[in-house]
């Protein structure tokens, strides 16, 4: 009796403290959303784009009235997928059978989500190597085995007999991930990160450029000039020779093309490419973005019950090389115009990101991250923690 009162006292302490906080931070939080949602679609409004969404804007009043869901601009939906497939998954992981799959794109965050990914599924003795989705009009010119089948399947076997149960060592497109890993098997969870395009492309241009002659699946021209001047990055980004990793290259890897096929020969236009790059990412369990990558770990411990309690940060020295040019006018418009795919589905990928995290703010469920350096500590509310005790 003790027992159940107490439980009793709890659920009722949680129903008042929940309450209070719709009444005082609801409209708060959907005025947020909103305004984040406006400034996400604001560069879609181009005119004459075929990716233009109407939106409307509400007076303060009508605004506090509006969920989430009223103001998600269905027009960047992909068709033939459910609009049920916007809300945060509950996927928990089977820690001897299920595997992870990290479609790794490059200059994402990529090495700290792979450090923290295998301790995470208690998985160790991983097989070893690494592998990459090469075009197929340049079969020769990568760094690393190709994500073949014959590959893929060996590491699944491999790594399978070690009790390991995540494949993150790659930069593998969705397609010939999927031809080893079959993304609709229950026990096959796909996660990825995706990352501003201007960002991402100068990040891969200072990691790539004036370094091996071959790249994880080009070969990088090398500009006359002085290296990493604006100058140079900016001829190196109209070279055509190095479209494979400064052209819509997270667009082409998510929807895959694989390493046999050239993508203008397995999609009949560059729109329909990119729905099929957003209907993979909602076949993830969870994604994120790398702005946001400290909310993507707490929504991931949720999807799929996971107990990531800390992290740090992966760097590389020329992540921190500091440029001598600013990313102005001329550099963003010229890297979003050859990026203009991607650009898409990041903004997509914003909008799902923050329609979820909502999801769990509004349960009290998405935990505060403090991070110290590059140490990172996932910290729980009380109110979160109350609600952990009810079954």
């Amino acid at each position: 009796l003790v027992g159940l009162g107490l439980l009793l006292f709890v659920i009722c302490t949680l129903n008042v403290l929940w309450m209070a906080d719709k009444l005082t931070m609801g409209s708060e939080r959907r005025r947020r959303v909103q305004t984040e949602t406006t400034s996400l679609i604001a560069p879609l409004l181009t005119t004459g784009s075929d990716s233009a969404v109407v939106f409307e804007t509400t007076d303060s009043e009508t605004e506090q009235q509006i969920e989430p869901i009223d103001i998600f601009p269905w027009d960047l939906w992909p068709s033939g997928v459910s609009r049920d497939e916007l809300n945060i998954k509950d996927s928990p992981f089977d820690f001897s059978s299920d595997w992870v799959i990290f479609l790794r794109i490059p200059k994402c965050g990529t090495k700290t989500m792979s450090t923290l990914i295998q301790p995470a599924t208690k998985s160790k003795n991983c097989a070893g190597g690494f592998f990459g989705s090469p075009p197929a009009d340049r079969p020769l010119c990568h760094a690393f085995g190709t994500c073949s089948v014959t590959n893929l399947d060996r590491v699944r076997k491999e790594s399978t007999s070690k009790n390991c149960h995540v494949f993150e060592n790659h930069h593998c497109d969705w397609f010939d991930l999927n031809n080893v890993w079959n993304s609709s098997l229950p026990d096959i969870k796909y996660i990825t990160i995706v990352r501003d395009p201007i960002a991402r492309t100068i990040s891969e241009y200072k990691h790539v450029y004036a370094g091996n002659p071959k790249s994880w699946d080009y070969c990088p021209s090398k500009e006359p000039g002085k290296s990493f001047t604006k100058e140079n990055f900016l001829s190196y980004l109209n070279n055509p020779t190095n479209s494979q990793g400064m052209r819509n290259r997270q667009t082409r890897m998510l929807a895959g093309c694989g390493s046999q096929v050239l993508c203008s020969d397995r999609y009949p236009s560059d729109r329909d490419m990119l729905e099929e790059a957003k209907r993979n990412l909602l076949r993830c369990k969870e994604f994120g973005t790398l702005s946001k990558f400290n909310e993507l770990i707490v929504r991931m411990n949720h999807v799929m019950h996971l107990n990531i309690n800390s992290f740090t940060i992966q760097t590389e020295a020329r992540d921190n090389m500091p440029l001598e040019w600013k990313h102005d006018e001329e550099v963003v418009d010229l890297v979003a115009s050859y990026n203009h795919l991607d650009v898409e589905l990041y903004q997509f990928a914003r909008l799902v990101e923050d329609f979820r995290i909502h999801q769990l703010e509004e349960t009290n469920q998405m935990h505060q991250v403090e991070c110290s350096g590059r140490r990172c500590d996932i910290v729980k509310s009380m109110m979160s923690k109350l609600w952990e005790l009810i079954p």
